[in-house]
């Protein structure tokens, strides 16, 4: 059977306490490249174990100290981890390291993940990572299990009631008393802790719960299970990408342009609930999906592959309206090239707000 990516790349973290020995997992990781180099993605609050220990991870002789520079965002003075909201840290591995990772170990790729995910309410999330309390020492072994936590994405009332922004973080609904297996089974599921800097693995926008998750890609890095409002948390991964290139400039992509002020592209964003209607009023209607989750899942991997590119995008939002008020305003059809314009229009009257 094949293996799903997000157990090919996430490992579990240990620490080893340094007077007696001992082991304890203490979270999880995440292996990806990035322009060629080699990072270990995780949360801050599992590193910050560094202080009373020496964080390992496996390798094919055993477990290995993660080889490399390491950063993470510091607490600011005065304050606690608890109140971190994005709880990013990562290593710059060595790329000798791959020598000593186990065979199974296989880092994400660049088509493994997504830097730009629209989240909407009901779209379905994995958070993927070794709970602790399936690991176990059998005398100079350890044993761990990997495990996959699925639910829908919350609404933006709850997001607020959390304190978490959807543009910087992925929230989902997770009650572990209501599980069930990929098989359909209810089933009481370890409980989350030590999944913490494990992946956040997107479903595709048609997916539905109870369905096969095709095509899963890394868009956060987990690092909260919120109890008492039954959800699990997760910062998106474009946080941790701009902490690298801030800390790596050398790996950033470059712009196609050589000029020192960055050109911002804008892609029109339909809402779903105008979608029918949307799809009758296009001139060229033939030419987009059927579904709005359809559409959303190929605009987004557009936005994706500019993003890998270097470019600066910015969905705008057009509703049925506002085309519709451009169009005979102007008197131009309602096709592509009309609507790109009205886009074009926002983002400079936009502009002209912030910067002038």
């Amino acid at each position: 059977m094949e293996v799903a990516i997000s157990e090919q790349s996430v490992c579990p973290i240990f620490i080893e306490n340094p007077t007696s020995g001992n082991l304890n997992q203490i979270g999880s990781g995440v292996f990806v490249e990035i322009q060629g180099e080699l990072f270990l993605l995780t949360a801050a609050h599992v590193t910050d174990y560094e202080q009373v220990g020496r964080i390992l991870i496996p390798g094919v002789q055993g477990l290995i100290a993660p080889h490399g520079s390491f950063a993470h965002l510091a607490v600011a003075a005065g304050g606690k981890r608890l109140d971190d909201k994005l709880d990013i840290a990562y290593y710059r591995l060595n790329r000798e390291i791959l020598n000593e990772l186990p065979s199974t170990l296989k880092p994400l790729q660049r088509e493994d993940v997504a830097l730009f995910d629209s989240l909407t309410e009901g779209d379905i999330y994995s958070f993927s990572g070794y709970p602790y309390r399936k690991t176990r020492l059998r005398g100079d072994r350890i044993e761990t299990e990997f495990f996959s936590y699925a639910g829908c994405a919350v609404d933006d009332q709850t997001y607020q009631k959390l304190g978490y922004d959807p543009r910087m973080h992925i929230v989902i609904r997770f009650e572990r008393k209501h599980a069930y297996s990929r098989d359909g089974f209810r089933i009481t599921p370890p409980l989350p802790h030590g999944v913490s800097g494990g992946g956040v693995f997107s479903w595709r926008k048609d997916a539905f719960v109870g369905g096969d998750p095709e095509e899963r890609r890394l868009v956060g890095i987990a690092h909260t299970y919120h109890t008492t409002q039954n959800c699990l948390i997760g910062t998106r991964l474009n946080a941790f990408v701009s902490c690298i290139y801030l800390n790596n400039p050398a790996l950033a992509p470059q712009t196609e342009s050589r000029s020192i002020v960055p050109m911002i592209m804008g892609m029109a964003w339909y809402r779903q609930d105008e979608w029918e209607r949307l799809k009758r009023e296009f001139h060229d209607a033939d030419g987009y999906p059927t579904t709005w989750r359809a559409w959303r899942q190929k605009a987004e991997r557009g936005v994706d592959e500019l993003l890998a590119r270097g470019r600066i995008i910015s969905p705008v939002g057009l509703s049925a309206d506002e085309i519709q008020e451009f169009c005979i305003a102007r008197k131009l059809a309602n096709i592509s090239k009309t609507r790109i314009r009205l886009v074009n229009e926002k983002l400079y009257r936009l502009a002209q707000e912030t910067y002038f």
